[in-house]
């Protein structure tokens, strides 16, 4: 300070990053992340569905400091945040996801057309038609799905509230809290049993502090709304065809991957692993002999194309595309083997090489103590490892690999560790009746 002292003299250090972003267009203030910390004064929650089997009434709620709030507020002030009305520069609807659940998991989505995606939820703007307010309690009313097969289902409000920024009383703050979430029995306006908990969120935050909700940007702090996309029947087949791309020509040479958490989240926690056996050389990573045991993990999404691994040397073709501009003004470059063509083969390229800052086998850093117990086969869906034919809502011809097995093959992925797992379970295969005919031969 006794450089740093300017017209208007500041009186603290923090007061000289104020108004500086965070990266991901929130605001640094005071020395912290405004949206995490104007978040810890909201609470949020969906208090009830009424399903008559007609239309789903989803009532929900919140406080800001306390107080009870008018959730369809449209003039944002000190006191009065404002949550789905239009709202200007503040970026961002609100909107409501809804899937379903076989077994315990909720892997049932409904998207289709255009939005159509393996494995996905359907997703539902709010606005002020479907949206009103009675009070302090907003209902959210949305025709049911006709000829879901399920008994559970799940629903979850993304998006985040807004405040009046710190940094200025004409400029909108959108918030980091929790997205809520709640689980009904579908046909009746009753809450459904919670499913298994194998994770905790807390656990996430305790090193992803104020990242986890960057993801998607409405969708904040809350594993269960995670388990709507990143479910057992994920998989980005689609986007690959979409592209042009196929197996021969993919950095990974698969047909598509898969984006459940138990997948995605252990592959990248391991991508960097040195898994080689061989003494000589332990804790010595060797970058080509190590994708023997520890292959890249890759998704392919259109908005980028994302790699884990010890070293880009090891993905295939991975800096010869040329540089491109997608129609959204991004800029990217060619995805090898797709089209060119299609205006989606123009992404940006992500190569990360993450750390994982303790032992691989500490699983209690993320799990709960339950999570140990053998997952029940009729209860954790096995993962699709290739979704099959373009009919993306279609999971009867998806290739499945045991739940219990994939956890493992996350980590342990080598060939002899696979070829172990198959040998004392089953290879992925096509079913019948996809995952009722494994749960048909449980019971």
């Amino acid at each position: 300070m006794a450089c740093h002292t300017l017209a208007g003299a500041r009186l603290v250090v923090t007061e000289f990053h104020n108004g500086l972003s965070t990266g991901n267009s929130n605001l640094i203030w005071n020395g912290a992340d405004a949206a995490v910390e104007e978040g810890k004064r909201f609470t949020w929650q969906i208090d009830s569905i009424v399903d008559d089997e007609t239309n789903l009434a989803i009532s929900w709620t919140a406080t800001y400091d306390d107080i009870p709030v008018d959730p369809c507020n449209a003039t944002v002030s000190a006191d009065n945040p404002v949550f789905h009305v239009p709202r200007g520069g503040s970026g961002g609807t609100f909107s409501m996801l809804r899937s379903y659940a076989q077994g315990d998991d909720f892997i049932l989505g409904q998207s289709e057309g255009e939005d159509a995606a393996p494995g996905q939820p359907e997703s539902i703007n709010l606005d002020t038609v479907n949206t009103v307010c009675d009070g302090l309690v907003a209902t959210t009313t949305i025709p049911v799905d006709e000829d879901v097969d399920a008994t559970v289902g799940r629903v979850a409000i993304q998006g985040k509230p807004g405040v009046v920024s710190p940094a200025s009383p004409t400029s909108l703050l959108r918030v980091r809290v929790p997205t809520p979430t709640f689980d009904w029995v579908l046909g009746t306006n009753n809450p459904a049993v919670a499913r298994r908990n194998v994770v905790d969120t807390s656990k996430c935050l305790g090193c992803h502090v104020g990242s986890l909700y960057q993801h998607g940007g409405n969708r904040v702090d809350n594993v269960d709304v995670c388990m709507l996309c990143h479910n057992a029947a994920s998989n980005e087949k689609n986007v690959r065809v979409g592209m042009g791309v196929d197996a021969s020509e993919a950095y990974d040479g698969k047909v598509g991957e898969t984006f459940e958490l138990k997948t995605m989240l252990h592959r990248v926690h391991s991508s960097t692993y040195d898994w080689d056996p061989l003494p000589d050389d332990r804790n010595t990573p060797d970058v080509v002999e190590n994708v023997k045991y520890n292959p890249p993990y890759l998704v392919y999404r259109n908005r980028g194309v994302y790699a884990f691994a010890n070293d880009p040397s090891v993905l295939p073709n991975w800096t010869a595309g040329e540089d491109c501009v997608h129609s959204s003004g991004r800029v990217g470059r060619r995805v090898a083997g797709a089209d060119p063509t299609i205006d989606d083969s123009c992404q940006p390229h992500n190569f990360e090489a993450p750390t994982y800052p303790r032992s691989l086998n500490e699983c209690a850093a993320c799990h709960t103590a339950d999570f140990m117990v053998i997952p029940d086969q009729t209860k954790s869906m096995a993962s699709t490892t290739d979704a099959g034919s373009t009919v993306w809502e279609n999971k009867l011809d998806d290739t499945l690999q045991g739940a219990a097995t994939t956890a493992c093959v996350t980590c342990h992925a080598d060939g002899a560790s696979k070829g172990h797992a198959y040998q004392n379970g089953w290879t992925p295969q096509v079913f019948p009746d996809g995952r009722q005919t494994i749960i048909d031969a449980v019971n």
